[in-house]
């Protein structure tokens, strides 16, 4: 599940500021005025380097996740910089009506999430997975976030809903990485929020009762992710004025996301489609399987 990722190179863009900006001094004694353009023009490339960096496991980021401290809150960090993002996208999909709706697809188990993208998601019991995150590399230097998330459903004002958060996280890295402590000089808040309307909403049919009829027709998937990562500032960074740092490092979260909230909505709507297509991979996730499941 793509966007299950999507926050992690963002609080790790965040963490790679502060190690670059290590690195870079050790080689240059860059004005002020420099140093904030190299904020302004470089993140962008520590953000999205990670596509191109060495990948972990599946299994081994389970085995990571199972073991992390309790995350770090934001109160208990001394002055952070606040960065973040949101962003929202919807999708059409060809509802299948009945047994096949999106209504009901929308409401299988969370504890099946991992089927979306094995490689990428592995459960860790009940609805927590731990999340498979490619090595990012900044320089001579690499940081691996390791995040845990939780995945639930809830009945809200705007209607049903899945929402994915963050609910423990740590930075592992080079040499450099683990003296600079960043894994304990930051805080992550993250939700994606999952909505949807089926056909027989959008057209305005009703079993009398207040429900909606399952039928064929055009239904909408709508996707929400806000992100706020809150990082104490190290190193020359404390030197710059706060609104620069934060400009920059809001220039990469918003970029990331918007980037791969659609992305993972694309993949979601692919499930769906095969989920609706395929009796086969519909019985497979259907409530029965998972309960009988270990």
């Amino acid at each position: 599940m793509l966007l299950l990722s999507a926050r992690v190179p963002c609080c790790t863009a965040a963490s790679g500021l502060m190690i670059q900006s290590r690195v870079l001094v050790a080689r240059t004694a860059a004005s002020q005025t420099a140093w904030s353009h190299h904020v302004a023009t470089r993140t962008g490339s520590v953000g999205f380097r990670q596509a191109r960096g060495r990948h972990c496991t599946a299994a081994s980021a389970a085995d990571r996740a199972t073991t992390m401290e309790p995350p770090i809150q934001r109160h208990q960090l001394n002055d952070p910089a606040h960065i973040g993002a949101e962003g929202t996208t919807e999708t059409t999909v060809q509802d299948g009506g009945g047994a096949a709706g999106l209504d009901a697809y929308m409401r299988l188990p969370v504890e099946q999430y991992d089927r979306l993208d094995p490689d990428m998601i592995k459960p860790l019991g009940g609805a927590n997975y731990a999340l498979h995150v490619p090595r990012v590399q900044i320089f001579s230097e690499w940081v691996e976030p390791v995040v845990q998330v939780n995945v639930s459903t809830t009945d809200g004002p705007e209607g049903p809903t899945v929402v994915i958060r963050a609910v423990n996280w740590a930075i592992r890295g080079s040499p450099l990485v683990e003296d600079l402590g960043l894994n304990r000089r930051f805080s992550l808040e993250f939700a994606t929020i999952l909505g949807w309307t089926p056909a027989a909403a959008a057209a305005g049919t009703s079993n009398g009762n207040g429900s909606s009829v399952a039928r064929v027709g055009t239904g909408t998937l709508r996707g929400r992710c806000n992100l706020d990562v809150y990082a104490e500032v190290i190193g020359p960074f404390r030197f710059m004025p706060r609104v620069v740092l934060q400009t920059g490092g809001n220039a990469v979260m918003s970029a990331l996301v918007n980037a791969l909230l659609p992305m993972f909505m694309k993949r979601l709507s692919a499930d769906y489609e095969r989920w609706a297509a395929d009796p086969k991979y519909r019985a497979q996730r259907s409530p029965q399987t998972a309960t009988a499941s270990p």
